[in-house]
């Protein structure tokens, strides 16, 4: 197992050695009847499985960990089901089962046997959970919360005090700040990280995940070139290794910095690979196709085609919906209004925008909401019978 821990340090969860390592673990396991080897094993082939993208493929692998865990009388072996469940889930769109299987991790995890804990799975456990669920916290519309766990599951990983769970723990709870368009605040959380990768050489994070994130901070700063190189490295590096998972998210963004680069068609082409992706029967990463669909009826606004923009916008909307993911949808809603608004239906944009709008109570200076509050005041009658013949 610790064979594995020091490949994902060096090519990540997804490189092909951590598969047939693990295959060796689990043949071992089962001729041996040895249960930690056997959920170890399983944990494993979950992450390796999960993190190639296979996100469908994965559900079945946490189940049986959920199985195996409640057969076993090591307390510690128990929360691997959950810890796995819930990635799974929250990958699939399932908030709530995901929800459910964190809140299980938090009841399980002793911090008495953290190391142990550490040492075979390659991850803090406690840590594991706040980075997941500071991000769909923020999809689910609770901003300020979303902020709260992201900065204690960082704070929680320099206590524990392991390099590579830390840098993990810096690079992914950055993404809260990537989803609420604060590329300042995401940039210095993913350069704490990137010095610390390359002080203990975890060539994975400095040659992978920081250049797909610095790659949304730039873009977010305005600079698409710097974006699209970033992002097509870091998109190309993670496939290299086998990598997958999170690459429809990237993708969007990777669209939308063509799009702002000018290059509609190109744009237009990445989307689709992701959507594509997403729609594989054993992947399914429907997290993100709230925003991956609004992406591309942005995209297809720029292309002056109307029709089909407002189509995918409710499908977005309606997806997100379907989730529960409020900041998706007000994104998608502002969009949606936007171009509303561009065609004179300035009554429909505002009914579509208001609701979902006045839902949010946290975060209340946050971009989308900033924007769609903008956008409202434009819309509202007295705006209206105030504007210029």
């Amino acid at each position: 197992e610790q064979l594995n821990a020091a490949w994902a340090g060096l090519r990540g969860w997804a490189a092909e050695e951590i598969g047939t390592n693990t295959a060796r673990i689990l043949r071992l396991a089962w001729s041996q009847g040895n249960a930690q080897s056997l959920i170890l094993g399983l944990w494993w082939m979950w992450t390796n499985t999960i993190t190639r993208g296979r996100i469908a493929d994965s559900l079945p692998l946490a189940q049986r960990l959920l199985d195996e865990g409640e057969g076993t009388d090591d307390v510690d072996l128990k929360i691997f089901g959950p810890a796995a469940a819930m990635v799974s889930h929250f990958l699939l769109g399932q908030l709530a089962e995901a929800h459910t299987h964190a809140e299980r991790v938090l009841a399980l995890y002793d911090p008495q046997r953290a190391e142990r804990l550490m040492q075979l799975a390659g991850h803090d456990l406690k840590t594991f959970a706040g980075v997941y669920s500071c991000q769909w916290i923020w999809m689910q519309g609770d901003y300020d919360r979303a902020l709260q766990v992201s900065n204690e599951s960082c704070a929680h990983a320099r206590a524990v005090g392991h390099a590579f769970n830390l840098v993990w723990a810096l690079t992914y709870t950055a993404y809260v700040f990537a989803y609420g368009r604060e590329p300042e605040l995401l940039l210095d959380r993913i350069g704490l990280a990137d010095r610390l990768a390359q002080e203990q050489g975890l060539t994975f994070f400095s040659q992978v995940s920081i250049p797909q994130a610095t790659g949304i901070g730039r873009l977010q700063q305005g600079d698409s070139r710097e974006a699209i190189s970033l992002l097509r490295r870091g998109i190309q590096d993670w496939a290299n290794v086998g990598g997958g998972v999170r690459i429809p998210y990237l993708k969007s963004v990777l669209a939308q910095a063509l799009a702002l680069d000018g290059d509609l068609t190109q744009a237009l082409r990445v989307i689709d690979e992701s959507i594509e992706q997403i729609e594989r029967p054993a992947f399914q990463e429907r997290i993100w196709l709230a925003e991956v669909l609004r992406v591309k009826g942005w995209i297809m606004m720029r292309q002056g085609r109307d029709t089909e923009s407002e189509q995918l916008l409710h499908a977005a909307i309606d997806c997100a919906r379907q989730q529960g993911t409020k900041s998706w949808e007000l994104r998608s809603a502002v969009t949606l209004a936007g171009l509303l608004e561009e065609q004179g239906r300035h009554e429909a944009a505002r009914d579509l925008l208001a609701p979902i709008h006045a839902w949010f109570t946290s975060g209340t200076d946050t971009k989308d909401l900033i924007e769609g509050r903008a956008l409202l005041e434009r819309l509202s009658p007295s705006s209206m019978r105030q504007a210029p013949a």
